[in-house]
């Protein structure tokens, strides 16, 4: 299986719930799967709708710090997925000895769009990006096992 690092803006609300439902998912794995972002200055903990979202599906972010994404932890096996493909092409500019290693998520897995941001928005829609990433975690494991 490949190590997975799920990037976003901030590291506080989509990274992280991707990062929780993969560790789920994938259970008692070996390998390393973690969350960054790309524009992170200070550590946070996860955004406090993040972590209810996540709480009805049984996970537990409240132990989550924000990191920046850093290049050093990328290991040869993994596989960075961004939430939009801005952050995509943002690391592909930024990091062009990982282009081969960076992918939109969505895109990667064949469904369209990006993960929008929930970010300053009510509850429901963090919910909703919790669901939307379920969906799109799960058919990654499956094409990944596959």
């Amino acid at each position: 299986m490949k190590d997975l690092m799920f990037v976003c803006t901030g590291n506080t609300c989509r990274s992280p719930i991707a990062e929780g439902l993969a560790k789920k998912i994938m259970g008692n794995n070996k390998a390393i799967i973690c969350s960054r972002g790309i524009s992170v200055n200070l550590e946070e903990p996860a955004n406090m709708n993040a972590v209810k979202a996540m709480e009805k599906k049984h996970i537990s972010l409240k132990n989550h710090k924000s990191k920046r994404f850093d290049p050093k932890e990328v290991t040869e096996n993994m596989l960075i997925l961004t939430m939009t493909t801005r952050h995509e092409t943002y690391l592909k500019y930024h990091y062009p000895m990982l282009e081969d290693k960076v992918y939109a998520l969505l895109p990667y897995i064949q469904m369209t769009g990006d993960v929008k941001d929930p970010y300053g928005l009510g509850q429901e829609v963090y919910d909703q990006c919790a669901d939307q990433l379920e969906t799109a975690i799960s058919k990654l494991m499956d094409q990944l096992r596959a």
